[in-house]
């Protein structure tokens, strides 16, 4: 898309483009496809999953000071928390396969 900077490009200005960028679209829609429970599907809409969640989390660790971006990670970690079986694991779900990180 044409309105979407090239993140992986740097150079003088690029930091503070990418940053405004980061907290003015990216991070407005992370924190709007947020489910009820606390957790993000693959998609926005879709059940909450762990791996998608956990990489949202990573994602707003750099956000930290940002409008919402606490509460919002706040909320995520305690579904990861509540997600976690006793043996230390987490569920598999169950529209997943084995070996499919996509949900049908």
């Amino acid at each position: 898309m044409d309105t979407l900077p090239e993140l992986s490009k740097t150079g003088p200005g690029r930091a503070a483009e990418n940053e405004a960028f980061a907290t003015a679209t990216i991070l407005p829609a992370l924190i709007a496809a947020q489910n009820q429970d606390g957790g993000w599907g693959f998609r926005a809409g879709l059940n909450s999953r762990i791996e998608p969640t956990a990489w949202t989390i990573l994602a707003l660790q750099q956000y930290s000071n940002a409008t919402g971006a606490p509460d919002v990670a706040q909320r995520a970690i305690s579904f990861v928390q509540q997600m976690q079986l006793e043996d230390g694991s987490w569920p598999v779900a169950k529209q997943i396969g084995r070996a499919s990180c996509r949900e049908r």
